[in-house]
């Protein structure tokens, strides 16, 4: 986290989010799941004071509900402890999936047509991306893939639409 948040400072990103547990992941082994969420809770408490100096706001996307309370909580912390950062925003995708996101969107603007909220006449793709998890982030410019992959894995699929993607290599 240390380099990649160094790296964007330098390069002026103002907005960084990092794919770093997918809804598929919660089909890996128990064991390796709770590996991973203790590695977050880990990175998030050890490099906070870092984020604080660099100004940078922590923010989280996905159904974070299904994290594990301890997992949440500092997830939670960290989101508070650096709400008033400008300087740039590193937001954590977990428990993120783009479909989900979608179906996500889908159910509460259904919810909101029913209630007479909204009419479903007028919805356009700014309504419609309004009712995602983060929806006043910009769409991203770049999409950097590591691992040789040249797949998208599900992120951010609607916001992606016009994004340049870039494969590497490297892990």
């Amino acid at each position: 986290v240390r380099a990649v948040v160094r790296a964007s400072n330098e390069l002026g990103i103002r907005y960084l989010t990092l794919y770093a547990f997918s809804m598929e992941n919660w089909n890996r082994p128990k064991g390796e799941v709770g590996e991973l969420m203790s590695l977050l809770e880990h990175y998030l408490e050890v490099e906070i004071d870092e984020v604080m100096r660099n100004g940078i706001r922590v923010r989280a996307i996905g159904r974070l509900d299904r994290l594990p309370p301890q997992t949440r909580k500092v997830v939670e912390d960290a989101v508070c402890k650096t709400a008033d950062n400008r300087e740039m925003q590193l937001i954590f995708a977990l428990s993120y999936g783009g479909r989900t996101e979608l179906v996500d969107a889908a159910r509460r603007l259904l919810r909101d047509a029913e209630s007479g909220a909204i009419d479903p006449d007028r919805l356009d793709e700014k309504m419609f991306s309004s009712y995602f998890y983060a929806p006043d982030l910009p769409d991203p410019d770049l999409l950097i893939r590591t691992g040789a992959e040249s797949r998208i894995s599900n992120f951010l699929l609607w916001q992606i639409a016009y994004t340049e993607i870039y494969t590497s290599d490297l892990m």
